[in-house]
């Protein structure tokens, strides 16, 4: 079996909205944009305001308040507590 991964073909084949039920993450639809509070474990501000934004269409996501973003298998990597520009943890959370 190969361990090779084609992370553009991968990118493009997820379901953001399952992965965020996945991880319990509920955010309410306003216009395109899902929006609610920041469930990243490496949020460090305060979680009194909804920060989180994502685009289910074009499966990015973006946090004004931890400055976070990026698509939705670099969402996968932050909630599993790993770094997205990490190759290996990259590679671990597609492969799950």
């Amino acid at each position: 079996m190969s361990s090779w991964i084609d992370f553009k073909e991968l990118r493009e084949k997820l379901d953001f909205g399952e992965i965020l039920r996945h991880h319990g993450v509920e955010l309410k639809l306003k216009g395109a944009q899902h929006l609610g509070y920041c469930p990243l474990p490496c949020h460090n501000g305060k979680r009194n305001s909804q920060s989180f934004s994502a685009n289910l269409d074009r499966k990015i996501f973006h946090c004004f308040g931890c400055q976070a973003k990026g698509n939705a298998l670099d969402f996968a990597v932050l909630m599993d507590g790993g770094d997205p520009k990490d190759g290996r943890t990259l590679k671990k959370v597609a492969l799950d």
